[in-house]
């Protein structure tokens, strides 16, 4: 179980997951995902990002909820700072 801080609308926030992952179906498993389906690092070095992707899936209700989205969000939300968008 970890827990990931989050801050919504200025207030803080703890999002508790597990690391359990939905996964592809078998044709679709590589050596870079390794079979997961959802946010990853290449060869899944890391599982911080599956972990946050994970953590906004289940604050906005499902994965199905984040298919918009920008990352300027998740870095306002993991920072806790404003963010700038420069065009």
């Amino acid at each position: 179980m970890y827990a990931i801080q989050l801050v919504l609308d200025g207030e803080p926030l703890i999002i508790y997951v597990d690391d359990h992952f939905p996964v592809l179906e078998p044709s679709f498993f590589n050596s870079s995902n390794r079979g997961i389906a959802v946010a990853y690092t290449p060869e899944m070095q890391y599982s911080w990002v599956s972990l946050l992707e994970k953590s906004f899936a289940k604050l906005f209700g499902n994965y199905a909820q984040l298919e918009v989205g920008h990352t300027w969000q998740v870095s306002s939300s993991t920072s806790q700072c404003a963010c700038v968008i420069i065009v």
